[in-house]
This record gives structure tokens, C-alpha cells and sequence, in this order.
């Protein structure tokens, strides 16, 4: 008998002696206990951590989700320019342009914009003028 043909038949022998002797479930269970080691309250205490570990998760998700939508809100406007008139509002423009004339807009004919927009357009500036 050849080399080979020895060894399969030794490694054929050793794996079918395992496939005799694999303990049950039940033999695994008797022999966790035996060593001390208590495989339901182990279970219990994986099951619990994993809730924990899912709810941090949860929370740490909405507390992102929340961040997000809070950055995507407006900033709350500025009621500096509520009380002025058509003529303040033009008038506080062309001293901010007389003082920065790289700061142009598109609109010249300020008598066409309205209040609302000439407040905005100087609500912008001073946003630009913060960042």
C-alpha cells in the first residue's frame, strides 16, 4: 500500500471517529454548565446590549436628522429695516454702494423694487457682510 493511500485511509478513519463522537446540543449544554458558564443569562445580556446598542443608534440618527433640518431652516429675519420707508431704504443702499462699489446688484432703478425687496437685498448684505 502506497504512501497516499495510507494517509487518506488514517484522515477517512480520524474524521469518521469525529462524526461519531460530536456531541449533541444537549451534551454542549451539560458541558457549558459544568464549566461554569450560564449560555441563556449570556444570551440575555448580548440580547440586551444589542437593544442598546440599536436605540443609541436611533437616537444618535434623529438627533442628526433634527440637526439637519435646523440648518436647512432660514435664519430668522432681521427686523432692522421694518420701519424704514422706500426713500430710507434706497438712501441706505447708495451709502453702503458709495462705500463698497464692488458690492453692485443687478437692479438700478431702485423705484421699481419694492420695500420688501430692498429689505431683503440689504438683509443679504449684511449676511455677507457676517460670514
Amino acid at each position: 500500500m502506497g504512501r497516499q493511500k495510507k494517509d487518506r485511509d488514517l484522515v477517512s478513519a480520524l474524521l469518521e471517529l469525529c462524526e461519531q463522537h460530536e456531541p449533541t446540543d444537549a451534551e454542549v449544554d451539560e458541558e457549558l454548565r459544568a464549566e461554569g458558564i450560564d449560555v441563556p443569562a449570556f444570551l440575555a445580556r448580548v440580547d440586551a446590549r444589542v437593544k442598546e446598542v440599536q436605540e443609541d443608534d436611533r437616537l444618535a440618527l434623529l438627533r442628526s436628522a433634527k440637526e439637519k433640518a435646523k440648518a436647512r431652516q432660514a435664519p430668522p429675519r432681521s427686523r432692522l429695516y421694518d420701519r424704514m420707508d422706500h426713500g430710507a431704504l434706497v438712501a441706505e443702499y447708495s451709502k453702503r454702494q458709495a462705500a463698497n462699489p464692488q458690492a453692485a446688484t443687478f437692479h438700478r432703478n431702485f423705484d421699481e423694487m419694492t420695500d420688501d425687496d430692498l429689505r431683503t437685498l440689504l438683509e443679504d448684505q449684511d449676511e455677507l457682510r457676517e460670514d
